[in-house]
């Protein structure tokens, strides 16, 4: 049986987990992330089938991934 260590468990695939893993593994820090959804961004697309983000598009992106809009659209 092969077993890893892992230090650090991220609750939550939200913005804010999503940028901590990240970071973590920028700094080659071994972590996982759960959710209770089967895949990122679940959440948002059952709950909110009119949400307009209100701030432009260059700045909704995460961290090593921006977002995939022109920079000054405010994606549905």
């Amino acid at each position: 049986m092969n077993i890893e260590q892992i230090d650090t468990v991220i609750v939550g695939a939200g913005q804010a987990g999503l940028a901590t893993a990240y970071h973590l593994r920028k700094h080659e820090q071994p972590c996982v992330v759960i959710d209770a959804n089967h895949r990122i961004g679940d959440n948002w697309r059952r709950q909110w089938d009119s949400l307009r983000l209100y701030s432009p598009a260059r700045y909704d992106g995460l961290p090593g991934m921006p977002f995939p809009a022109d920079g000054w659209s405010f994606p549905g």
